[in-house]
């Protein structure tokens, strides 16, 4: 069995990669996915096992809807790529650029990654019987990488054991099958079938089915090791075979249960016990697993993407985002830091054309000292042009801060957070078109005359002492005659409500819609407006609500509409 690799990524196992090989792998991929497009094109620079060969690679890690959706298996299983959906390698690339967990390097670590597992999955898992294929031990490497823990298990068929620390479903048996290498299975195919089968009260059935329930007790003696599930039935084994000594002795009465009967009752048990454990797996587990960021915690961004019009009807994206500094002082704990420490906030935010290419990078950098423990980090706004629909992503990356004078120095690395907004449109700025800015949730302490100034409110949770506002910008609207603008604001307020008990238990909500409507006169046709929300008549004895506000603006004056919503969560208790 092959050693695993130990570190954050898998690139150990194939060697030590440099930067321009690493640069070769990904350029020849996105080459492949390109051709995806076009998959007749005759000049492709590989070969068609290079492309059945990645096709199965997909199957593995695509979610199921995306995967089905373009086609994947039929085409993997024909060995034939014009069987794909169309444009599938464009939409395959947007995936895998959204499953890039650093958008600040000019590398997709998750990408690279993958075609470092590709490539060693396919020299340790591939069939005997195909060139093509891998066995089952190689589609869970392709998905979650090297085992946390594995073992050879050289009893009966033989097999593996490999377990994954990430979820406490991941772990899989392998039974070796001749010609076409392992395949996931229960433990008692490790069992030869000639002490499964034939089995009865005859001599022969008999000292079949002792063997059988001695090597079972084996193989789950080795499993117990790694799992606490496999103890209890290693218990009831041993305990049997226990009685089985005794009885050959002479030292205790006939079996109440033969072992015949015992042996196959324990293994229809055990098959559907593993039934629903695997049924359990394929339920919650992922469809993949990264192991780029193991050993760096996540730092969770709070983040509003808000888009606006500026003076020359240009769309400006600004970004507003927090953290809790709880969020930072779980790292100073574990650090032997305090309240006093400094932390450096090593911001970069990106821009991406349409096709995921890194179009320009920001960078920005916040040295912060938490005052006392809980609260949140200010608010931060970063901001930029859109002239067309992209994608941007924020990422933070938290240090520890050494500051000697004037001098700002990062020392070790505590978390790293993301946030991404994908397919960013830019707002009309034609002036013959109504348009509205997005809904900016604001908070204020005083007053309303505070409301000017309130800062954006980038959290999701709400609680019923955040006093909170909405604000938004209206454009283009229409005068009359007379210069006068007259337009009508309707918000709705709608509340889902998870209900108590057995009803609560089978995902039934409760809903209640609040709607107000009011007319406005003016003369400006570009205006801003507020709308005060009073989360302290949302208070319910539910733990659980969800708040969507909707404004919608009529221009009265032109008969065009508009509208924009925002989303939250509710909680009477302070989070």
């Amino acid at each position: 069995m092959p050693v695993f690799a130990t570190s954050s990524t898998e690139a150990a196992v194939v060697g030590l990669s440099t930067a321009t090989e690493d640069r070769q792998s990904l350029e020849e991929y996105h080459e492949f996915l390109r051709f995806l497009n076009n998959p007749n094109h005759k000049n492709a620079p590989f070969g068609s096992k290079f492309v059945v060969r990645h096709l199965v690679a997909l199957t593995a890690v695509l979610p199921e809807g995306l995967k089905d959706r373009l086609q994947v298996p039929e085409a993997t299983e024909a060995r034939n790529p014009v069987l794909l959906a169309e444009s599938a390698g464009t939409v395959i690339l947007r995936w895998w650029n959204r499953q890039d967990r650093y958008p600040a390097t000019q590398v997709n670590e998750r990408l690279l990654e993958h075609l470092q597992r590709v490539s060693y999955a396919y020299r340790h898992y591939d069939r005997e019987d195909s060139e093509y294929c891998l066995d089952d031990r190689g589609k869970v490497y392709l998905r979650f990488g090297p085992p946390g823990r594995s073992r050879h298990l050289n009893l009966g068929r033989g097999g593996e054991l490999w377990v994954y620390s990430f979820h406490s479903a991941a772990e899989y048996v392998f039974v070796k099958k001749r010609g076409s290498g392992y395949r996931i299975a229960r433990p008692t195919e490790l069992v030869p079938g000639r002490f499964r089968r034939g089995l009865g009260p005859s001599e022969r059935g008999m000292k079949k089915a002792v063997r059988g329930i001695s090597l079972l007790e084996k193989i789950y003696e080795q499993l117990s090791h790694f799992r606490s599930r496999y103890g209890i039935v290693y218990s009831d084994l041993s305990m049997y075979r226990e009685q089985i000594r005794q009885a050959m002795q002479g030292l205790s009465p006939p079996f109440d249960v033969r072992p015949h009967t015992f042996v196959t009752q324990k293994m229809e048990e055990i098959r559907h016990y593993e039934a629903e454990a695997r049924r359990r797996k394929e339920k919650t587990l992922p469809a993949s697993h990264t192991n780029i960021d193991d050993g760096v915690e996540e730092l969770p961004i709070a983040a509003r993407w808000l888009r606006r019009l500026d003076e020359d009807g240009e769309t400006v994206v600004d970004l507003y985002w927090s953290t809790a500094t709880q969020a930072l002082q779980t790292s100073v704990s574990e650090e032997g830091g305090g309240a006093s420490s400094k932390y450096l906030f090593d911001c970069s935010l990106v821009e991406f054309t349409e096709s995921f290419d890194q179009q320009d990078v920001q960078k920005t950098h916040l040295l912060h000292t938490p005052k006392q423990p809980g609260g949140t980090l200010q608010t931060q706004r970063e901001s930029f042009s859109l002239e067309e629909a992209r994608h941007a992503a924020l990422q933070v990356d938290l240090f520890r801060a050494l500051v000697e004078g004037d001098m700002v120095q990062p020392q070790s690395k505590l978390k790293v957070g993301t946030s991404r907004a994908d397919s960013i449109e830019a707002l009309q700025g034609d002036p013959t078109v109504l348009e509205m800015s997005d809904l900016r949730p604001v908070v204020w302490r005083d007053s309303l005359d505070s409301m000017g100034g309130a800062p954006v409110y980038p959290f999701r949770t709400l609680s019923a002492s955040t006093q909170l506002g909405i604000r938004f910008d209206l454009y283009h609207l229409m005068t009359n005659s007379g210069g006068q603008t007259r337009y009508t604001i309707a918000y709705e307020v709608q509340r889902k409500m998870e209900q108590e008990g057995v009803a609560g238990l089978l995902g039934r909500q409760t809903e209640e819609r609040t709607k107000v409507a009011t007319t406005v006169e003016g003369e400006r046709s570009r205006t801003s407006e507020l709308i005060v929300l009073d989360p302290e008549n949302w208070e319910k004895k539910e733990e659980s609500q969800s708040i969507r506000v909707t404004v919608r603006v009529v221009d009265e004056q032109s008969e065009q509409s508009v509208k924009r919503s925002v989303e939250f969560d509710f909680s009477e208790r302070e989070k």
